[in-house]
């Protein structure tokens, strides 16, 4: 989750307490639109403190553990997630991003941007680099959104653990960017969440997530928080001893680097503790 931070969205520490707080308020905003969901203030109370006093990591965890609580949890974390897709937070900011040096890198003409050999997979639920994909799209060779999405369609964009709603310039009955929230858009987006548990190896998106990676040279961990099953389900460890691969490790201090190459069996490359996803690009990855 931190690769959207700089666009706006919470990591999963502050997501869980985002809602730890507000399910404990009658009058917040995310009560009243589970209220509506038909969750009445009981269930919504005990949900919140249950999380609270869970002392799990993330609310994926929490719900991991405590199935019960699987829709209204969904619920919240759709609720919490859907009015921080800001157009506007996409725009070019004070200092460089990691989404604006990859476009960068990725730089050729309208006709050639699909040739890039790249494939993103990703665990988050936000649509925002593919947004800002086309965005940059359109405003740099003065195309249609629905031109720069389809130039951005030839690289393939996997959310193994569901999306808040395919963005409308890919399909007419999605939603586009934005922070609108009404019920029937919240029901739809948290039917389309996955926790860890739910997704399954068999998933349509996680079998083209593992041919993108059978067909890699290089894999990169960007914002990756190294979850045993997820390792297990992308099947990295199945790849080719020749295919290259290398993580960010933001946050995690000495022993817990030492955790995640002993789950990748001793085949990553981790960056430094100290640097984001931008800094981890700039100083250890060659994007050729």
């Amino acid at each position: 989750a931190s690769a959207s931070i700089p666009y706006g969205f919470p990591s999963g520490r502050v997501l869980l307490m985002s809602i730890c707080q507000a399910t404990q308020q009658l009058d917040s905003t995310l009560t009243k639109h589970l209220t509506e969901l038909g969750f009445d203030n009981e269930e919504i109370q005990t949900f919140g403190e249950g999380l609270s006093l869970s002392m799990q990591p993330s609310v994926d965890a929490f719900l991991e553990h405590r199935s019960e609580f699987m829709e209204i949890g969904k619920a919240a974390i759709a609720c919490e997630l859907i009015p921080r897709e800001r157009p506007e937070g996409l725009r070019r900011l004070d200092r460089v991003e990691w989404y604006e040096y990859l476009f960068a890198q990725l730089n050729a003409s309208s006709g050639g941007f699909r040739m890039n050999k790249l494939a993103v997979i990703t665990f988050n639920y936000d649509r925002s680099f593919e947004a800002f994909m086309i965005s940059a799209l359109r405003h740099s060779f003065g195309v249609p959104e629905s031109d720069a999405a389809e130039i951005l369609g030839g690289i393939p964009i996997i959310h193994v653990h569901g999306q808040l709603g395919v963005l409308k310039c890919f399909d007419r009955e999605g939603r586009p960017y934005g922070p609108d929230l009404d019920i029937e858009t919240l029901r739809r987006c948290a039917s389309e969440i996955k926790i860890i548990h739910e997704a399954a190896d068999e998933d349509p998106q996680f079998a083209r997530a593992r041919e993108c990676l059978l067909a890699a040279e290089r894999v990169c961990f960007l914002g990756f928080g190294y979850h045993l099953v997820n390792i297990q389900r992308l099947g990295v460890l199945g790849l080719d001893r020749r295919c290259e691969m290398r993580g960010s490790a933001y946050g995690f201090q000495r022993a817990e680097q030492e955790q995640i190459r002993s789950k990748m069996d001793g085949r990553i490359q981790l960056g430094p503790s100290h640097q984001v996803c931008l800094d981890y690009l700039r100083h250890n990855v060659a994007l050729d």
